[in-house]
């Protein structure tokens, strides 16, 4: 968890970045009222609704002071919300990391408390025991758990639980089940401190927690936590390449004010979606990839949403054991999606059995008729961060760019 791997597309750049080094610290709003079971498409529909309803209580602070602040309203637990690539999982290992390594008190979280780490997928049903999916998360073949350990650590109760990825348990059934299961922890364990991370999407009626958590909205990164991230990660991978700290610091300093420079060019500004992509820490980052391959960003956005296209794709391709397509072939794949979309009226989105015809043709054309469109579908969904669920079974492009 102390590492974000990366991957660039042209010239296979295969790094990992450390995470203290690279992270932003983000900032989120709070969210007290009483909206009744929204569910939010984006973080800038979110915000804007927060915005328009004056009984809402808004107010915004920096993450890092999430937990103390959650004491004081009287809330136990957290549940944080945002857009994929948003920076949701990432922040999660951080606090695991810096609780590890500065203690809870670090976080505004009592002396002594556990932190533990647990991607939600592994949970499927009530019946599944908190100890045995923490024994299977940490257990690998260089490791192997001391017996008991796990019942010691329940016994101990003073836990920071790290639930990663709500909405990444896809079943809409199954994910209520788990945040039944999420709640009953929370009361067998009143010690413990939980803090669930889910997409706006993801947060439908049946899968909202209890009046325990308290609902964070994660913000997009204003304009110094943008040009933070760029020089971040421009120093983070000269120093990967370049045996001398100061030479790949003086380098990486002056190829992240390029890019900045590059992104402050009038005819970027004044576009409201290549703006948008900045506020993204998955998108900044292809953004940051297809200028370190290229030397500089493309002069027309077309050719932008394209190469950043081509990024996100060859990342997907990488993190599967067994690649379902190549990028190029994924491509040809999703380009009928868009323009069956861009032909019903501009659609930014379309249900699972909409899209099932032109994705099955073009998997025919490529001649894979062994790989049925739903299984493309939620692949890419899931793993990309090119598609992404703004429901159950409904699809759509993370970025409009990247329809058109």
């Amino acid at each position: 968890h102390a590492t974000v791997p990366l991957i660039g597309f042209q010239t296979k750049t295969r790094l990992s970045l450390a995470l203290d080094d690279l992270y932003v610290p983000l900032d989120a709003i709070i969210d007290r009222g009483s909206r009744a079971h929204d569910v939010y498409d984006s973080a800038q529909v979110a915000e804007h609704a927060k915005a328009e309803d004056a009984q809402l209580c808004r107010e915004e602070l920096a993450l890092a002071d999430a937990f103390t602040r959650a004491r004081k309203l009287k809330r136990r637990n957290l549940v944080l919300l945002g857009d994929p690539g948003s920076g949701k999982t990432t922040h999660l290992k951080q606090v695991l990391l810096k609780v590890i390594r500065d203690g809870a008190e670090s976080v505004g979280l009592e002396v002594g408390t556990i932190p533990v780490f647990l991607p939600l997928q592994a949970v499927r049903d009530r019946k599944a025991k908190l100890a045995g999916l923490i024994k299977e998360q940490l257990e690998g073949p260089a490791f192997e758990m001391p017996p008991g350990f796990c019942e010691r650590l329940m016994q101990h109760g003073k836990l920071l639980l790290l639930l990663d990825g709500l909405d990444e348990v896809a079943d809409a059934d199954e994910r209520a089940e788990v945040s039944r299961w999420i709640t009953a922890v929370g009361k067998n364990l009143p010690d413990a401190t939980v803090l669930v991370s889910c997409r706006y999407a993801g947060y439908t009626k049946d899968a909202e927690l209890g009046g325990e958590f308290l609902e964070l909205h994660l913000r997009p990164l204003g304009d110094e936590q943008m040009r933070t991230f760029v020089h971040n990660w421009y120093r983070l991978v000269m120093r990967e390449r370049l045996l001398d700290e100061g030479q790949a610091a003086k380098k990486g300093k002056a190829l992240a004010e390029g890019l900045l420079k590059e992104l402050a060019r009038p005819e970027l500004t004044a576009v409201a979606r290549v703006y948008e992509m900045t506020r993204n820490p998955l998108l900044l980052t292809a953004i940051c990839l297809v200028h370190h391959d290229q030397g500089r960003l493309p002069h027309a956005r077309a050719k932008l949403y394209e190469d950043a296209i081509d990024v996100l794709l060859e990342r997907w391709r990488r993190r599967q054991d067994k690649p379902l397509l190549g990028a190029a072939d994924a491509l040809s794949v999703l380009r009928p999606v868009a323009y069956w979309m861009h032909g019903e009226r501009g659609r930014r989105q379309a249900k699972g059995e909409e899209l099932r015809k032109p994705v099955a043709d073009a998997l025919e054309k490529l001649r894979r008729v062994d790989l049925d469109a739903q299984t493309f579908l939620k692949e890419i969904r899931d793993n990309s961060g090119l598609l992404t669920g703004w429901g159950v079974d409904e699809y759509g492009f993370m970025h409009l760019g990247f329809q058109e």
